[in-house]
């Protein structure tokens, strides 16, 4: 049992966690979540509390129980949680040394070292930093005293040393707070890897679906745990609510029914009317009983929209330019330019301290651009409302009821107080006398009942349960109203917006593609509307300017295009079809562009030429072949690839060989293994090389290359042949090659195959 004065959250719970259990603990706000994840963090509880059974040796860790240093480094309050590690560590080499003196401890050393592998712990120092990495520290910061942290990074640090611990249970408490996108993404993979039980207790729905294996729901003091994904518990949630209801209309219907009865039955005075009535109240008082608690996440309340009311603007409600904006020594934005027209669902994306919530408040009037250049010109209709992360869009000098009804008239003011679940009490109450997640539902419901139409929305879903967040997520998908929201809740973000706007380096970058698009990687060039250029207008000069600036002409117009047919039905059918042919017009010109770009180098003449898939190789051979026996051959040869090379052949057949990748262009790793291995098979079927190596920073993937150590891969005519699959000895299989060879095959691959060939077909008659 745990409550706080006369208000008891909870009292007799009953549950167990298991090995490998990952439990997503969710419930409205004050429901006692954090409560019970402090008390299972203790060794043992008060009588009166209940009882707490730990199995021995089981590791448990709470996110919030190890106490940082703030007198230290985070690197040194990181690494204080590998201590076991460290001590696992150090038990094995004692148990080392006492077996190297003959001591019989195999079973124990052999126990120590299953448990260090599992913790494990030949990797943690690597392990180590990827987490700092991961939730967002630089490794320039690793040195930095604990004390110069701010309150999020201080809890990401909270988060890490929890991860690091490798408790056989790891409790935490809303651990994606404090993170961004990219960072609750590496959250999620690392949690789902994690070698433990967790009991998770958060809002995040996309880690409740991706990380845990049961979903545990404390409501109303009671503690349920259902099975599967948070999906499925949703779904399971939407099947019970649809029976509760059909049950509740039955009853009420059996309800009216015993009534209708009792009233015909008062009309008589026998003893067996009387009889008859006492049983009908008997029935009634059977279907009053409260029934069993129907456990639901959301609370299935309607907020309605404002949409009919909200007064429609068309076209761009908003366009700046030259914003920017720094603080002391930090540029957070310089010179940026946007555009937010009527309908648009934008989300802000962006590192913590990117200068997202600086550039909402620039928008919204409360700070200025630093550029006194700076340029805003509005729709004459817009109306902006800001939902920012500490006021949540409140004055904290007028009560709540009448901050709605300057919007709305008092009746819908206090359906919507209600519905958001703040109680009648707080109606009155000033914003600054509420709690945290009070004065968030206030918000939503303030924003609910505003008529703006541009929408500037500031982490919204900070402070809110998942039914609050459903429910204002519910409303963003629905209303009329243009949405710029920062946010790092990836389900919000899917749901609500249409365009994703990111925040990096100082730079704003729009992504194609949604969410997806973002961590994909897919930008989108950010430029004017262009004119479309048809085929007959692409560049026939190889001119390396007018290639690249007809190629982002084309590119913006295909991306102009894609927008216009993104939304069919806003056009009729013959503009559909006109932007339709427009587009395939662009793609071939792009097409063309392309070819052109990266047109394939072929010498005007070359001795040799040696084609592998898409690879091809040319080369005139051995370039300086009249000189002294004892003075190195040197080969050109030159490749579709773009990059070109040379091989050096010493007086012992041994090849060494170099390439040059053509300027401003990137080898792949693919294309180069293919363009080597044309290079040997030039080197041991034309020139009688026996060994060929070569430098590489990557790593030559093939049957021929094998490493010779510190970037060196050597390539040897035995391994060759083998990879061809020609059995014998190698001076063996030479004299075939020349044996078969046949002056109308370009290598002896396809000689031998025709000699084969010949050799079962019978000969005719002449």
């Amino acid at each position: 049992m745990a409550g706080h004065g006369n208000n008891v959250l909870f009292k007799n719970l009953s549950f167990s966690i298991h090995e490998n259990q990952r439990i997503g603990l969710i419930g409205k706000n004050g429901a006692g979540k954090s409560t019970l994840l402090h008390m299972l963090a203790r060794t043992q509880l008060p009588a009166e509390q209940g009882k707490l059974t730990r199995y021995p040796g089981v590791r448990l860790n709470l996110q919030t129980q190890q106490p940082l240093n703030p007198a230290q480094s985070l690197y040194d309050n990181a690494r204080q949680s590998l201590a076991f590690v460290f001590e696992t560590e150090r038990a094995m080499r004692r148990e080392e040394q006492r077996l190297s003196a003959g001591e019989d401890r195999f079973e124990v050393y052999a126990e120590l070292t299953r448990l260090f592998e599992q913790l494990d712990g030949y990797k943690a120092e690597s392990r180590l930093e990827a987490t700092l990495l991961g939730l967002g520290f630089e490794a320039g910061r690793w040195h930095e005293p604990v004390s110069s942290l701010s309150g999020g990074e201080q809890a990401r640090l909270a988060v890490a040393l929890s991860l690091l611990t490798q408790a056989d249970v790891l409790l935490l408490d809303e651990p994606s707070n404090h993170l961004d996108i990219r960072m609750r993404q590496w959250l999620r993979t690392t949690l789902k890897r994690y070698n433990g039980s967790l009991v998770i207790a958060t809002h995040d729905r996309a880690l409740l679906q991706d990380v845990c294996t049961h979903i545990a729901l404390l409501e109303a003091g009671t503690l349920t745990i259902f099975k599967g994904s948070y999906a499925q518990f949703k779904t399971q949630q939407g099947v019970t609510r649809r029976t509760h209801d059909k049950q509740q209309r039955e009853r009420e219907k059996e309800q009216a029914r015993l009534h209708a009865i009792q009233e015909q039955l008062r009309q008589f005075g026998t003893a067996k009317a009387h009889k008859q009535r006492k049983s009908t109240e008997k029935k009634l008082e059977r279907l009053k009983v409260t029934p069993q608690i129907i456990h639901n996440i959301s609370n299935g309340a309607t907020l309605g929209n404002n949409s009919a009311s909200v007064r429609q603007a068309k076209g761009a409600l908003l366009k700046a330019r030259h914003l920017s904006k720094r603080y002391a020594d930090t540029s957070l934005f310089t010179n940026l330019s946007i555009q937010i027209n009527a309908g648009d669902k934008i989300a802000l994306l962006g590192a913590n301290g990117s200068g997202k919530s600086s550039l909402l408040s620039m928008i919204h009037g409360d700070t200025e651009s630093d550029a006194p250049k700076a340029q805003f010109f509005w729709h004459k209709d817009v109306r902006v409302m800001l939902m920012d992360q500490q006021r949540h869009g409140l004055n904290d000098q007028q009560p709540l009821i009448e901050q709605l009804q300057a919007w709305v008239h008092a009746t819908r003011a206090e359906q919507l107080l209600s519905l958001v679940g703040l109680p009648y009490d707080l109606w009155q109450s000033l914003p600054q006398q509420l709690s945290g997640g009070e004065r968030a539902r206030a918000g939503v419901a303030l924003l609910i009942a505003s008529e703006a139409n541009l929408l500037l929305l500031d982490e919204p879903t900070n402070h809110l349960d998942i039914s609050m967040i459903e429910t204002l997520e519910s409303h963003l998908v629905h209303t009329r109203a243009a949405v710029l929201m920062v946010t790092h809740d990836d389900d919000l973000t899917r749901a609500v917006a249409t365009r994703v706007w990111s925040l990096e380096e100082g730079q704003l970058r729009e992504y194609r593609g949604g969410l997806d698009g973002f961590f994909a990687g897919n930008d989108r060039v950010s430029a004017p509307a262009v004119t479309v250029v048809a085929e007959d207008d692409a560049p026939e000069t190889a001119d390396t300017v007018s290639l690249e600036a007809s190629l982002e002409q084309l590119e913006d117009a295909r991306l102009e295009l894609e927008a216009f047919l993104s939304d069919p039905l806003q056009l009729s059918e013959r503009d559909k079809a006109r932007y339709e042919q427009q587009l395939q017009d662009v793609i071939h010109a792009l097409s063309d562009v392309h070819e052109q770009r990266y047109a394939k180098r072929q010498p005007a003449a070359a001795r040799y030429t040696l084609k592998h898939q898409h690879v091809t190789l040319w080369s005139n051979g051995v370039t300086n072949a009249n000189t002294a026996s004892n003075t190195p051959q040197t080969i050109q040869f030159d490749s579709s690839t773009g990059a070109s090379g040379r091989v050096i052949i010493n007086d012992r057949h041994v090849a060494h060989i170099s390439l040059t990748p053509a300027k401003n262009t990137c080898l792949l790793p693919y294309a180069k293994t293919q363009l080597l291995e044309l290079v040997v098979q030039l080197l041991f079927e034309h020139l009688g090389v026996r060994v060929a190596q070569v430098q590489s920073d990557t790593p030559v993937v093939s049957e021929v290359f094998k490493p010779a150590g510190e970037g060196w891969f050597l390539a040897s005519r035995d391994a060759y042949e083998q990879s061809l699959g020609l059995p014998g000895a190698t001076k063996q299989r030479v004299k075939r090659k020349v044996l078969y060879f046949h002056p109308d095959f370009t290598h002896w691959r396809a000689a031998r195959r025709w000699q084969q060939k010949k050799k079962r077909t019978p000969a005719k008659d002449t």
